[in-house]
């Protein structure tokens, strides 16, 4: 899926990012490492309002990891992979809530839900204007996609 974002857009530097299991960054960054040329930073969200546990025998996670890949047709990763304002801290995280569930007919709409704030932070800190966003939602269906011998524990 990827190699064929990069067939379509077109544009020389561009960023996308995969919300994923922090136990499979180093997997998915293998795979992807050809393609995405600029390199790889980890960004976390860190949920503000999720201080609740279910029960069992491990910790409660209040933080999602999100893989951020660099396309750089160059090489390299570039200033232009970022669209921070001059004087505007450059940081690894976000801390947001997370946002209720919405039910229809008893059954949660979207799973994957994420809080507008960090989808907006996103888009606008590691997009330009006039370039296209887009959501894939099954992780393993695009990482299978580009390579077929990598194996989900999830």
């Amino acid at each position: 899926m990827a190699s064929q974002v990069v067939r379509i857009n077109g544009a020389d530097n561009w960023t996308m990012a995969i919300f994923l299991p922090v136990k499979m960054i180093g997997k998915v960054e293998d795979v992807l490492a050809p393609i995405f040329q600029g390199g790889f930073e980890v960004f976390v969200w860190t949920k503000t309002n999720h201080h609740t546990q279910d029960a069992g025998n491990h910790l409660g996670s209040c933080v999602e990891h999100i893989l951020l890949c660099y396309y750089a047709k160059g090489g390299t990763r570039l200033r232009e992979h970022y669209n921070y304002a001059p004087d505007e801290s450059r940081q690894d995280f976000l801390g947001c809530r997370v946002p209720r569930s919405f039910y229809y007919n008893g059954s949660p709409v979207n799973r994957t839900q994420k809080p507008m704030m960090l989808i907006s932070h996103l888009i606008l800190h590691f997009s330009v204007e006039g370039s296209w966003n887009t959501d894939f939602r099954d992780l393993r269906k695009v990482l299978t996609f580009e390579n077929s011998l990598l194996k989900f524990p999830f």
